[in-house]
């Protein structure tokens, strides 16, 4: 009888498998579990609290340079940091060194509009996109030595001497914390060298904190450990955040549970798998 089983899952068609992790995922989706996280770097909290004690008014800067393949993943932590920001009536400008920057950031933009209109945050005057800025490397030296000279106007067309947000910013170093994210293809290093001062003695000395996948993690926490990144955040974060802003319907949590579950299963599929395959190597040799 057993065996009898055991050849049956062997011969099942791996497509069974593929449509019930994609149908578990789809239901966290919209009705989320709520499970324990696990691996959630406890820096996460410092970063929250570290927003919280900022002054109103203070003025941060985030990059947005997440690929859009890697968007659902790192854009939910991305998306819940600059809606704390905003709800802490902090001053928000957000600026982008790759091509892709300026569509995700619009989008995002889109999507938060009820969130913009609940809150009474006006653009211009509460967040502001500059735009994309060509160069990467040689991009992000510009626009941190001098602002003004680097986007003269805003990502709609703007004077910057016409946008509220923007009343004495000349460099990086008149921000009081800046938040980088990157994600797919999009390179860390740079900014690491030119505003983080890696290689190079920075003038900024702005808190600076990093946003990614989690397979960056390893990269980034010799930064961390050497305190060039005060902190490096991933999905698990996310989560967290949606949880500690009361938002457990959002993306990251669903996202975050609909992987869990399929880590359980596979992790069943396996010891499954193992008890087959010694089921049938030593159950075939008892028939000998």
């Amino acid at each position: 009888m057993a065996q009898s089983l055991l050849q049956k899952y062997d011969r099942l068609d791996q497509r069974i498998f593929f449509a019930a992790f994609i149908i578990i995922v789809i239901i966290c989706l919209f009705f989320p579990l709520k499970l324990p996280l696990v691996g959630v770097d406890e820096g996460v909290s410092k970063m929250y609290d570290f927003i919280e004690a900022l002054p109103e008014g203070t003025k941060v800067v985030l990059d947005n340079g997440v690929m859009p393949g890697a968007w659902p993943v790192v854009g939910p932590l991305w998306r819940q940091v600059f809606k704390q920001c905003l709800l802490n009536n902090l001053k928000c400008v957000i600026i982008g060194f790759y091509t892709h920057s300026t569509g995700i950031t619009m989008g995002m933009f889109t999507l938060l509009d009820p969130f913009f209109k609940a809150n009474n945050k006006v653009y211009g005057v509460d967040y502001v996109y500059m735009g994309y800025v060509a160069g990467i490397e040689t991009g992000l030296v510009a626009w941190a030595a001098d602002i003004r000279t680097t986007t003269p106007v805003d990502y709609k067309g703007n004077a910057i001497d016409s946008l509220p947000i923007m009343d004495g910013l000349t460099s990086l170093s008149d921000f009081k914390m800046c938040i980088m994210a990157e994600g797919g293809s999009s390179r860390w290093d740079p900014m690491m060298r030119q505003w983080a001062g890696v290689y190079y003695t920075a003038p900024y000395n702005v808190p600076f904190y990093a946003l990614g996948l989690t397979s960056q993690r390893d990269t980034y926490y010799s930064y961390v450990r050497s305190n060039i990144v005060r902190g490096f955040f991933a999905t698990n974060e996310g989560a967290w955040y949606e949880i500690k802003m009361n938002e457990v319907s959002q993306p990251a949590v669903s996202l975050l549970d609909g992987a869990n579950v399929v880590l359980y299963v596979l992790f069943i599929l396996v010891i499954l798998g193992n008890v087959m395959f010694l089921a049938q190597k030593y159950g075939g040799k008892k028939k000998q």
